[in-house]
Parts: structure tokens; C-alpha cells; sequence
């Protein structure tokens, strides 16, 4: 049955990532009847259940969308070492271009006032608006964001912030949540301590996993004011767990990242590219589909397009949430079929 409330509240330009030949794909440009066909290609290649997660959420079913979820929560607490069909799951509420925002506010407000209140619906209010304090940050340093930029981010993070608190509140074990406010609060410097305790208590409540050490790994990056050494000493201290899960080996892929843009930088780039596809081989989920993404990308510059068409296919098998690689996908497509005319 249809739940409604109303509530008041407040590219098709052709191109890869840039390595000083070609600009990439701008997500912002593309257009929404675009958009929407995507989003239709992707939820053609995720599992049946999930595929029905946006629909459903458009159409303000959330009772589907709450069974879903715990559904795969109910499994993940059996075992712990499984967070791949979650993750996916929770990637479809953050990727940029699924259009989730609208049902939201009026799910966490009809658990709220009406009926008990859900861990789900505060997870899920809170990924959607983290997304879209990403998106108003856009892609660019720190150095070149704008003030305008900041206000925007800075109010949606804060909104994202308080949903997953409220989810963490009602699922003291929570490791998801947890993950996601680590993601926001390293664009913080001054908040250094709370994503030092976020992390600390993600572990306690599962120390094997995957997902928050991913997370946290991004957030040691020196481009976000960690080092190369703190990367190296995560990776070590999530080897003493690997004997109960084998996956937590996969963290070194970050290593060979690290190495990679390194040596691009220096334009070794023989050496970056080979660096980099240890990092796909090395790596698991969502990091493994952005390594594949990437050397598709390096490829496409080189002029290798048969190949940039094949790692860019094995990321969109592992992650079919990201729409906008689905579309440089076809722009490759397009330009093989135009060398063979």
C-alpha cells in the first residue's frame, strides 16, 4: 500500500579522466532523459530485489524497501565477513545519479511519528544526503573549492550527520553508518578527533571488516592529510585479522594506488599502469571496480580502446550503481564502431 506525507523543506561531451589530453565526462551535463535511461541499464544488471529498491522509493513503498534492507542486514549479522551485497546495496542510495532524493524525508518522519522507529530509514536519509553534500562539493581540491560550494556541502553533510547519528543511536553495532560519517568528516580537519572515535568504535563492533577499514584507508590518503605511512600501517594491523577474513588482505591494493598516481605524476607512466593493475588484481568491491575504471580511462588516452572497453566492463560488473561510467562506457563503444566505418 501506498504510503504518502506530504512534507515541506527546507556529455554529452565524449572524454576520460584527465590526464592533461582529454576532459572527462562532466556527470552534471548529462542530460536527465539520459539520466533516466541509465538508470534503467543499471538496474537491469543488479540482483532482482534491489533493482526494485529506487522504483519503490519513488513511489513511497517503503515497507518494500524497509524489508529489503534488513533483510540484508539479518544476513550480514550472520556473517560478518559478507558486507559485499550490502555495500552494493547502500551504493545504489549514493551514487550520484540514482534519483533517490524525494522519499527521504517522509520515510524517517513515518517512522518517526507513526510507527517504531527504523534504523534503516535514518541510514538510508543519511546516505541520500551525503550524496548530495558530495555533489555540491564537486570533484576539484580543497584549494579550489567555492565558498558557495562549502555553505552547501556543509548544510547537507550536517543534515547527513544527524540522520546517521540517529542510526547509530538505534543500532549501537552499526558498522554502515559509521563507515559513511567517516567519508564526510575527513573533509574536516578540525573534526579529526570524532572520525578517530567513529572509526574506533565501528571496529569494536565488527573488527573484521572490510568496509570501515576501506573507508577510514581513503581518509589516511596524504591528499587528505594523512601519509603513505599510516596507509602501510592499516594494512598491517588488518593482516592480523585476515586468518578469519581472507578479504582484509585486499586493503595492500591501496598501496599499489598510492604507487601508481606517484609514478604518473612523475610520468613513469609504464610503471603506473603496472602499478595500477596490481591494484585491480589485488583489490575487492568497490575499490577493485575503480581500479578497472581507471585503466579504462588510461587506456581511452592511450588510444587503446578495445582495451579501455574491457576494464571498463569489469567495473561496471562489480559496481552497476555508477551510471555515469555506464555512459563513457558507450562513448567507447561509439568510438570503436566509428574506426571501423
Amino acid at each position: 500500500m501506498r504510503l504518502s506525507i506530504v512534507f515541506f523543506m527546507v556529455l554529452l561531451t565524449v572524454g576520460c579522466a584527465n590526464h592533461g589530453i582529454v576532459e572527462k565526462i562532466d556527470p552534471e551535463e548529462i542530460p536527465r532523459w539520459d539520466i533516466n535511461r541509465l538508470a534503467g541499464i543499471s538496474q537491469s544488471k543488479l540482483p532482482s530485489g534491489l533493482a526494485k529498491v529506487i522504483p519503490m522509493i519513488a513511489d513511497e513503498e517503503f515497507g518494500y524497501v524497509e524489508k529489503y534492507y534488513n533483510g540484508l542486514f539479518k544476513a550480514y549479522e550472520k556473517d560478518p565477513t559478507n558486507e559485499r551485497d550490502l555495500h552494493l546495496a547502500l551504493d545504489l542510495i549514493t551514487s550520484k545519479h540514482q534519483r533517490t532524493k524525494g522519499g527521504f524525508d517522509e520515510y524517517v518522519i513515518l517512522h518517526t511519528y507513526v510507527l517504531d522507529e527504523s534504523y534503516v530509514a535514518h541510514l538510508l536519509k543519511g546516505l541520500a544526503y551525503a550524496k548530495t553534500g558530495w555533489r555540491e562539493r564537486g570533484g576539484r581540491y580543497n584549494l579550489k573549492v567555492t565558498e558557495q560550494q562549502i555553505y552547501h556541502m556543509n548544510f547537507y553533510f550536517n543534515v547527513a550527520l544527524r540522520e546517521l547519528d540517529a542510526a547509530i543511536e538505534l543500532n549501537p553495532k552499526d558498522v554502515f553508518a559509521r563507515s559513511y560519517k567517516i567519508d564526510i568528516l575527513r573533509n574536516y580537519k578540525s573534526r579529526v578527533n570524532e572520525l578517530e572515535e567513529t572509526y574506533k568504535k565501528a571496529i569494536e563492533a565488527n573488527p573484521l571488516s572490510l568496509v570501515v577499514r576501506t573507508y577510514y584507508m581513503s581518509s589516511l590518503q596524504p591528499k587528505w592529510g594523512g601519509s603513505i605511512e599510516r596507509m602501510e600501517a592499516l594494512v598491517e594491523e588488518a593482516e592480523t585479522y585476515a586468518n578469519s577474513n581472507q578479504k582484509l588482505l585486499s586493503l595492500a591494493s591501496w598501496t599499489y594506488d598510492y604507487q601508481a598516481e606517484k609514478y604518473w605524476d612523475k610520468k613513469e607512466y609504464e610503471k603506473s599502469i603496472s602499478s595500477r593493475i596490481k591494484a585491480a588484481d589485488k583489490a575487492l568491491g568497490a575499490f577493485k571496480a575503480y581500479q578497472h575504471y581507471k585503466l579504462g580511462d588510461i587506456f581511452y588516452n592511450q588510444g587503446k580502446f578495445t582495451k579501455a572497453l574491457a576494464e571498463l566492463e569489469k567495473s561496471i560488473e562489480i559496481m552497476p550503481t555508477r551510471l555515469t561510467r555506464i555512459k563513457y562506457k558507450e562513448s567507447v563503444e561509439e568510438m570503436i564502431r566509428s574506426l571501423a566505418i
